[in-house]
């Protein structure tokens, strides 16, 4: 990969926030499977430096939205595959000194984990949850998505979601606490 340049630099430094809050979205997923909270902003930070490098500012999006695609790629990548990143101690914005290495989790191990997780919820809150998240339907995708996909509005989709999500931060401790 080659060098971010100043401007680069500076887009990523502006938008590191974006980063932050999307790894911190899926912190829960991401903490049951056993990733730390740190290497998921780590690779949202890195999705956000593959954003700089590819913008073309001549294009009709706008960099934040840009960006948020490539940082959601990385972190749903970390969350599906089970991988971990491992950094230096240097500043993010630097992703040259980011030294990236990969942990597998056993591919049985990551199913039965999900499968534990989503017996908690109910039909419909699954559904949405694995659509939300990317798990075996092709990638993340937005409330309007699924609920056009699922025949329901995305006000609908939204509250099952916050409903869903309620019962996994519920029970999480406790799954954890036992893996």
């Amino acid at each position: 990969m080659k060098p971010l340049t100043s401007k680069q630099r500076q887009l990523v430094t502006d938008h590191l926030d974006l980063a932050s809050n999307l790894a911190i979205k899926y912190a829960d997923i991401a903490k049951y499977l056993g990733i730390d909270i740190e290497d998921l902003k780590q690779e949202a930070a890195y999705g956000l430096c593959m954003a700089a490098l590819n913008y073309d500012s001549n294009t009709q999006a706008t960099f934040r939205t840009y960006a948020h695609k490539w940082c959601l790629k990385y972190i749903t990548l970390t969350i599906r595959h089970g991988y971990s990143a491992y950094t230096v101690s240097k500043p993010v914005e630097d992703y040259e000194s980011v030294l990236f290495a990969t942990e597998s989790i056993d591919e049985k191990e990551l199913q039965r984990k999900m499968r534990e997780l989503f017996r908690n919820l109910s039909r419909i809150e699954e559904k949405v949850i694995r659509r939300v998240y990317g798990f075996n339907v092709g990638g993340p995708k937005g409330f309007k998505d699924i609920g056009r996909e699922l025949r329901i509005s995305p006000e609908r989709v939204h509250q099952i979601y916050d409903k869903a999500m309620f019962k996994l931060e519920e029970i999480s401790p406790s799954l954890i606490a036992n893996h």
